[in-house]
């Protein structure tokens, strides 16, 4: 099925709301952050938040990656600190709910860099990771009724790669 535009309109206008409420931005954060241009591009592959000019545009922009299907999976980044992550396999959900979480993480890393006329944050996966699962709270507990928790390990020496192994063996 085809992302029609009051399809694309409507999710803009939903991740918008919830950065807006989320980081108690004014009128004018928010129109700037809704004014960073959105590609919309049909096939599998990663979205992405571009800070700079690249691709052909001349500042910030993002790419948002729409998964062929009515449906699709939603994974999140396994990170200790946000709790929460899919189950393996992921989280089957209609595309326009999906295509709404995968905008609020790339606006939340436009926010991360300043985009909005704040200071810049810290650039982190565990912040996008917990305002996702917070849609998801609000907006299909369905789907956030499906999330494990993430086990905390002992504090040891590991790299992030062994460290998501462990952590990956742990889930149910």
């Amino acid at each position: 099925p085809a992302i029609t535009a009051a399809i694309r309109r409507q999710i803009m206008e939903q991740a918008g709301a919830f950065i807006r409420q989320r980081y108690r931005m004014d009128e004018h954060a928010a129109s700037r952050l809704l004014d960073v241009p959105v590609v919309w591009r049909r096939g599998r592959g990663r979205s992405a938040f571009y800070p700079r000019a690249c691709k052909g545009h001349d500042g910030p922009h993002i790419v948002l990656r729409i998964p062929p299907g009515a449906v699709a999976r939603w994974n999140t980044y396994l990170r200790v600190r946000a709790r929460w992550t899919t189950p393996p396999g992921g989280i089957e959900l209609p595309i326009d709910v999906l295509m709404t979480t995968v905008l609020i993480h790339e606006f939340t890393h436009a926010v991360q860099h300043g985009v909005c006329g704040h200071d810049k944050r810290k650039f982190s996966e565990v912040e996008t990771t917990e305002n996702e699962i917070e849609f998801m709270r609000v907006h299909a507990p369905s789907a956030y009724a499906q999330l494990v928790s993430v086990p905390r390990l002992p504090r040891t020496r590991l790299t992030q790669a062994e460290r998501e192994r462990q952590l990956r063996r742990a889930l149910p």
